[in-house]
């Protein structure tokens, strides 16, 4: 079919338009796709403005998690939503918390390599790992890395974790539904599935306070 040069000249213009709209739809997809996958690590300033928990009496915490247990708020689908280890078999928390007859406390921290405070805290949270380790209370790590099989084991492998298993939550689906707004942000969930609160932001986790505390309020035995 041979157009004329005013034919040609429309021709060409709706083609430069559908190239462009098609171009504009892949960017906005693929930034969608990356966001599911590493949510944004929020600002100081809101990672600290968590409505504290009202924990009195035997759940008064000690002062290094004085105003920093904040509220939180999930539905048991959350406890069910799988996450994965480094064999790419399922878990999920409602798993774990039922391993033993009275009930496993967890304490659940979403962390990426990428962040920075996550980084920094992950020896201390390794070492209350051990620590907890015959407690009734169970430390998971949940990286929320994008190809986090992939960038997770060197991560351990260089800082020396070793008792904090690889665990994945590479769509962000359990952080999600967990309500998990900016990283690191650590969910305390007691024996019994219900959860205790929830801390943003970094903190001093090998300190003897906070392990005791962890073990006596999260743990089958205080139920």
């Amino acid at each position: 079919m041979n157009l004329n040069p005013d034919n040609r000249k429309v021709f060409l213009g709706i083609g430069a338009v559908m190239a462009l709209v098609v171009l504009i739809a892949f960017i906005v997809v693929k930034s969608l796709n990356l966001a599911s996958v590493e949510a944004p690590e929020a600002p100081a300033s809101q990672l600290e403005a968590s409505q504290p928990v009202v924990l009195e009496g035997p759940l008064a915490p000690p002062a290094l998690l004085q105003g920093r247990i904040g509220q939180t708020s999930f539905s048991p689908e959350a406890l069910s939503t799988p996450f994965f280890d480094a064999d790419g078999r399922e878990i999920t928390a409602l798993d774990l918390i039922g391993q033993s007859p009275k009930g496993t406390g967890l304490v659940i921290n979403f962390w990426a390599t990428w962040c920075v405070p996550c980084v920094k805290e992950m020896p201390e949270l390794d070492q209350l790992a051990g620590d907890l380790k015959d407690s009734g209370v169970k430390v998971l790590a949940l990286s929320v890395d994008r190809k986090a099989a992939q960038k997770v084991p060197p991560f351990y492998a260089a800082n020396a974790i070793k008792n904090l298993e690889l665990l994945y939550d590479e769509r962000g689906r359990v952080s999600k539904r967990m309500g998990v707004r900016g990283l690191p942000t650590t969910v305390l969930i007691r024996a019994n599935g219900q959860p205790l609160g929830q801390v943003v932001g970094i903190v001093q986790w090998d300190d003897p306070q906070v392990r005791d505390y962890l073990a006596r309020v999260l743990g089958p035995a205080r139920q």
